[in-house]
């Protein structure tokens, strides 16, 4: 049995509804055909939290998520990051009385030319499986085929995009109401809160506007584990590794001498904050010299 997980059970995938196409959808899809339904599939249960899956997948999972996204067409994309590319599918879901309700999902596909690959899947996989948190997306599934080369997760759906999206957008139905970005900032807040409080505190190492995302109440959730690392629980104050995140929101400890302390996440969120107070990037070199880093102009 390859190594896919979930905790859906599904028979049949169809086409996305267009009335509920979040605005960072390239296009909208056409319905499938229902004389052609996804193959039926029986997911194994999570894993054990402590052990981070390794072995070879099943192709009939790597099947099942490419009818749920049209083969992963390019109007089905979402959008792309370091690790990949993020698709929006749609699955019928059997629900006990009610029967068939159809389910959005969003699945990440590793990028072939992707360096970062296998462990930061694993890594990602490993992490949403043992936490959980309202503003923490939720992990619904993963498959690993061929090798490393088919690398997918699968979460809940998203409905309002990134706040990234909605920050640094033109057109006036992105922008968000002062009470909505206290609103995000608190539950971001809270979710840091649980991962540095957990008996194994959790640092997130890549806290930015592109990893929130809102769902349809504007309720936001960080996403995208693949650099999360575990923090000190030996009463030490930091790990060291290699220096990973994004530019302009790495702290100057961590940059400079690759100690990374459970507050290097809250400096990352003071980033942000000041992204949304001020509607401006974090770095962009649009700017004129001297202001293109937003944290040292300010």
């Amino acid at each position: 049995m390859g190594i896919c997980c979930s905790c859906i059970s599904c028979n049949s995938a169809a086409g996305p509804d267009p009335a509920t196409t979040p605005a960072t959808a390239a296009a909208t899809a056409p319905a499938t055909d229902p004389a052609t339904p996804a193959p039926e599939l029986a997911l194994d249960p999570f894993p054990d939290p402590d052990i981070v899956p390794t072995s070879p997948g099943n192709l009939t999972e790597g099947w099942f998520l490419n009818a749920a996204t049209f083969n992963f067409r390019s109007d089905m994309l979402l959008g792309k990051g370091g690790f990949g590319s993020v698709y929006k599918g749609l699955l019928n879901q059997k629900v006990p009385i009610e029967g068939i309700r159809k389910l959005r999902i969003a699945v990440k596909k590793l990028d072939s030319n992707s360096k970062q690959g296998l462990r930061q899947w694993q890594t990602e996989v490993g992490f949403l499986a043992r936490v959980s948190h309202p503003n923490i997306v939720k992990l619904l599934g993963y498959c690993q085929a061929e090798g490393d080369k088919e690398l997918l997760i699968v979460y809940e759906f998203m409905e309002k995009g990134s706040l990234n999206y909605h920050l640094f957008g033109k057109r006036s139905d992105r922008i968000l109401p002062w009470e909505t970005r206290v609103r995000i900032a608190t539950g971001m807040a809270q979710a840091l809160s649980y991962l540095h409080t957990m008996e194994k505190p959790v640092i997130f190492r890549d806290f930015k506007t592109s990893n929130i995302l809102l769902n349809e109440s504007y309720i936001p959730k960080l996403s995208d584990f693949g650099l999360a690392k575990w923090g000190p629980n030996d009463g030490g104050q930091y790990v060291t590794g290699n220096v990973l995140g994004t530019r302009g929101y790495v702290g100057p400890e961590y940059k400079s001498g690759g100690r990374l302390y459970v507050k290097s996440d809250v400096y990352s969120f003071g980033v942000v904050l000041v992204e949304m107070l001020t509607g401006l990037r974090a770095i962009d070199k649009n700017r004129p010299p001297g202001k293109q880093n937003l944290r040292e102009w300010t």
